[in-house]
């Protein structure tokens, strides 16, 4: 259950312009997610925190990412309630700001950890030469630093945007500038350009591999080759559809505003979707 997935849910749900529609669906996820991801992510954190002697780049990342899923986990009871009250949101402006920029922040942050991945696969196995300056703990922390940087930085405009009116936590853009703007910022740093960034280094990587399998499959790349690649598929799996919503919002808002949402309907993919999705 990967908490990047519970991040997007939380976005479709409270998207939606009315209350009292029936959630069962996605109090179901929910739960299953507060179930499963939070225990699984303190145990990974638990896992290279203790257990870890000698820990890579990639498991340092790992912890952060899992760091960052356990936050927004911990957001899920406050969702849960508004999703029992037919998602009326009675805890405030302050709390409904704070929480969605919460879940900001584990969405830049997510991408940025996953894309240094893709980065740090790329460099140990297609430039060993340059790996060996650069790929070291002394560089990685100023790295890290500038990763949480920009994921607090990002969603600061959620703290604009997200008010509560007629009981309803939603993000209210005062044009319709702001609302293109917005969605595309979202769309192009937080998809597109990091998107690109793993396509360019797994291709640049599969061609330094392909003449040589027995490399590729050698223990010390094949574990980690495989789990960064299961990251990526997943990314790639979870945001498409997301930010195909953010800009179908943006162009077919008059289409949908009198029937039932086409964030409810992406809702219910990612519901059923679950099942998919391995375990971060």
């Amino acid at each position: 259950m990967n908490a990047t997935t519970l991040n997007t849910i939380i976005n479709l749900t409270t998207s939606s312009s009315t209350p009292n529609h029936s959630y069962s669906p996605e109090i179901c996820f929910l739960l299953v997610a507060m179930a499963m991801g939070l225990p699984g992510n303190i145990l990974v954190i638990r896992t290279i925190l203790f257990r870890l002697r000698r820990r890579s780049i990639t498991s340092h990342l790992i912890l952060q990412l899992a760091v960052a899923d356990t936050l927004v986990l911990l957001t899920a009871p406050l969702f849960l309630c508004q999703l029992f009250r037919g998602g009326v949101w009675e805890f405030g402006t302050a709390l409904c700001k704070l929480l969605h920029y919460i879940c900001g922040i584990n969405m830049y942050l997510s991408i940025l950890l996953v894309t240094l991945m893709s980065i740090d696969r790329h460099l140990g196995v297609v430039q060993p030469f340059l790996s060996m300056r650069v790929r070291t703990k002394s560089r990685l922390w100023p790295t890290m630093v500038v990763a949480w940087a920009l994921a607090v930085l990002l969603p600061t405009p959620l703290l604009a945007y997200r008010q509560v009116k007629n009981g309803m936590c939603r993000t209210y853009y005062p044009t319709i500038a702001h609302k293109v703007s917005h969605h595309l910022m979202e769309t192009i740093v937080g998809f597109l350009v990091p998107f690109g960034i793993m396509t360019v280094c797994y291709i640049r990587l599969a061609r330094v591999l392909a003449p040589n399998r027995a490399r590729w499959r050698h223990p010390s790349y094949s574990k980690t080759n495989r789990l960064v690649t299961l990251i990526i598929a997943t990314f790639a799996l979870i945001w498409t559809p997301y930010h195909m919503v953010n800009l179908l919002k943006v162009g077919m808002t008059s289409l949908f505003s009198n029937s039932i949402s086409f964030s409810r309907l992406m809702l219910r993919y990612y519901t059923y979707q679950v099942l998919l999705i391995p375990n971060s």
